[in-house]
């Protein structure tokens, strides 16, 4: 999965609404029965409300379980908006 950049917006920076319906979206179909494997650039950092839903819908997020240093792939240009 790939869902649109976040926005910059008044409030910080953020997924638009069709964008959290879609990572809704994703989270039910892994959950839709057996073995799932959601992957996916979320463009947001791991602190964002919206990878908390996905962890607490019981996926495990691969590179925080394996990998190393903060892993965002999300523009440098914008980091400084991302906490």
């Amino acid at each position: 999965a790939h869902p649109p950049p976040p926005k910059v917006r008044w409030d910080g920076v953020g997924p638009c609404p069709s964008t959290r319906r879609q990572i809704d979206g994703l989270i039910a179909q892994a959950h839709l029965g057996g073995p799932a494997v959601l992957m996916g650039d979320f463009n947001l950092p791991w602190r964002h409300p919206a990878c908390r839903t996905i962890a607490r819908s019981g996926l495990t997020d691969a590179f925080r379980a394996a990998g190393r240093g903060v892993g965002q792939t999300l523009p440098t240009r914008m980091a400084r908006w991302a906490y």
